[in-house]
């Protein structure tokens, strides 16, 4: 297992794991409407604990799980996709009982600083599709810019119409919001 962690103000950030895999489900149940509306992963299906557990052992070692320090209680996903030797991508969502409380600008900020001080990122990428105004505030928090937007580019996974892409990248980390956060370990391949 791996033993990297993020710690901020509010939130432990760590690569999730099997022993996770119940909360993220039921997490993603809770909120799921607004997932597939806005989650280009968000098809039929992932919503399940089986959908849930192929993620953590496939595509987890890229995640972190957000729980809050205080309780445990599991808030937020972020992570960074490599895209490149030096760039990432990055997105969240966050629990229904913890929306609106900048969960996933906190989460998504540190993750950030960590990409840009530990793993010698050069550009991180994130996105929204068209109409999803409180992403795009969290976006505009984390200090993103060189937007581009590729019409019509998306079709909903709910309904039959397309959607904008508006995609967004940084390259300059003194952009990011200042943040107090602190991380040990090693980011690691495996999660598990």
């Amino acid at each position: 297992m791996s033993n990297f962690v993020i710690t901020t103000e509010r939130l432990i950030l760590r690569h999730p794991t099997m022993h996770d895999a119940q909360i993220i489900t039921e997490g993603k149940q809770a909120v799921w409407p607004e997932l597939q509306a806005w989650m280009k992963w968000a098809y039929d299906g992932e919503e399940t604990l089986e959908a849930t557990k192929n993620f953590i052992g496939n595509l987890g070692v890229h995640s972190l799980i957000g729980l809050r320090r205080d309780s445990g209680k599991f808030v937020v996903m972020t992570g960074l996709t490599p895209l490149a030797p030096d760039e990432y991508e990055t997105g969240y969502w966050v629990t229904k009982d913890f929306l609106g409380k900048g969960y996933a600008t906190e989460a998504t900020c540190a993750a950030m600083h960590f990409a840009f001080a530990a793993l010698n990122a050069k550009k991180i990428h994130i996105g929204h599709f068209e109409g999803n105004t409180k992403s795009r505030r969290v976006i505009e928090k984390l200090g993103f810019s060189n937007e581009v937007i590729k019409p019509k580019d998306r079709k909903c996974i709910v309904g039959d119409r397309y959607q904008d892409s508006h995609d967004f990248s940084m390259t300059d980390p003194s952009m990011l919001p200042d943040i107090q956060y602190d991380w040990r370990g090693r980011w690691s391949l495996s999660a598990t």
